[in-house]
């Protein structure tokens, strides 16, 4: 085998014998590769070159294998733009690897994939410089991600971690038309569901445009809906209008600074329930209202919650919404832990949290005082549990 004190002639000459054999032989184009990488950057170039010259005259096929076996960079690029197109274009339709050193470099190699039809092979380029990728690029390639037409295992191989970055930062960006993020984050939202801070625009448009939220829950609860662009599978489309139903915390009428706009509030529940009563979603509606409700903020005085929710969930007709309350307040606490002996400790500072609001609204609020007793009743029944377990713990 060459050597790298071999003489560049010798290096050429082997690689040479070998590039037939690279495209079909895993073990040949590792040592042809290393080989080349094992060379300083200035003698790799001469190589190159040298390479080259010494392969005019030869297929596409040694062409495109010595193309391969190079390191993936603008310098292999320029090399592959000297030959004939069809040859570069092959070379941009089968590289695979496609690890850039900078945003420029990923930025040019991402642009190159685009043009051939690899958006996931593009953002794989892309993936780790998200934060200085050119936002119009970074949107042009999970677009073409959407509706690309590449083997599913090509996708699969996308870490959620990046693709959920990207998407986030697209929310972000004031430039970025908001149908265009919604869309991406529909159709992606099996990824983006357990990344990001909770500033999802999906998430925004549910808690200022009530017919937004009332088109999810058709997705979910009616088989008449159309396939959306982009949403090749029916059955997905209402798994990811489900899900994003359920992991939605924002509530309407809640402004930038944290603080309830009541009249905003009011007006869209009284909107979605409208739309929902004639779309025989009522209960739906009220369902999942309740449960985004249990994300509600505290009135000035400290207690729960602030007045406008505080009268829509007293409401004689909205029991259901009530229990969705329930179901919310419930799961908002999470998974928990405790030590062996600690037994109900954490319970009962619940049990009297809900109790203090519930003693609060009793005269004015009876019914959503109700549910809040309620709760605060289970809690003391499960710290009695949690005594008895730690007891049995100490014995043991």
């Amino acid at each position: 085998m060459a050597g790298l004190e071999q003489p560049d002639t010798a290096i050429a000459d082997w690689i040479i014998e070998r590039l037939p054999a690279c495209g079909i032989d895993r073990a040949s184009q590792l040592a042809v590769t290393g080989l080349l990488h094992g060379l300083t950057e200035e003698r790799r170039d001469r190589m190159a070159r040298r390479l080259l010259e010494a392969l005019t005259g030869h297929d596409d096929l040694h062409l495109l294998a010595f193309l391969r076996v190079l390191p993936f960079g603008p310098k292999t690029w320029g090399l592959a733009d000297e030959l004939n197109g069809a040859i570069a274009r092959r070379y941009w339709e089968t590289i695979p690897s496609v690890w850039c050193r900078d945003v420029g470099e990923a930025t040019t190699a991402a642009e190159r994939l685009l043009a051939v039809g690899r958006s996931c092979a593009a953002f794989q380029a892309l993936e780790f410089f998200l934060e200085a990728v050119p936002i119009p690029l970074l949107l042009q390639v999970l677009t073409a991600v959407l509706h690309t037409s590449e083997p599913p295992e090509t996708i699969r191989q996308h870490e959620a971690y990046h693709i959920g970055e990207a998407l986030t930062r697209l929310a972000a960006a004031p430039s970025v038309d908001d149908d265009a993020v919604i869309t991406l984050e529909f159709n992606f939202w099996p990824l983006l569901r357990h990344h990001g801070d909770g500033s999802q625009r999906i998430h925004q448009r549910m808690a200022r445009d009530s017919a937004f939220f009332i088109d999810l829950l058709r997705w979910v609860h009616k088989a008449d809906h159309g396939t959306g662009e982009g949403v090749p599978d029916k059955r997905d489309a209402r798994k990811h209008a489900f899900d994003i139903l359920f992991d939605w915390r924002h509530v309407p009428g809640t402004q930038a600074d944290g603080n309830m706009d009541e009249q905003a509030f009011a007006e869209w529940v009284k909107q979605a329930l409208s739309m929902a009563a004639e779309q025989g979603l009522e209960r739906a509606a009220q369902s999942r209202i309740g449960e985004v409700l249990a994300h509600a903020p505290a009135d000035a005085d400290g207690l729960w919650p602030c007045s406008a929710i505080r009268d829509v969930l007293d409401h004689p007709d909205h029991d259901v919404m009530r229990e969705g309350l329930r179901c919310g307040l419930f799961n908002k606490r999470g998974v928990t832990s405790r030590s062996l002996d600690e037994g109900g400790m954490q319970e009962r500072g619940l049990a009297a949290q809900y109790r203090g609001w519930a003693d609060g609204l009793a005269t004015s609020h009876w019914l959503l005082a109700e549910v809040l007793n309620d709760l605060a009743n289970g809690y003391d029944r499960q710290a009695k549990s949690e005594d008895i377990t730690a007891a049995k713990n100490c014995e043991e």
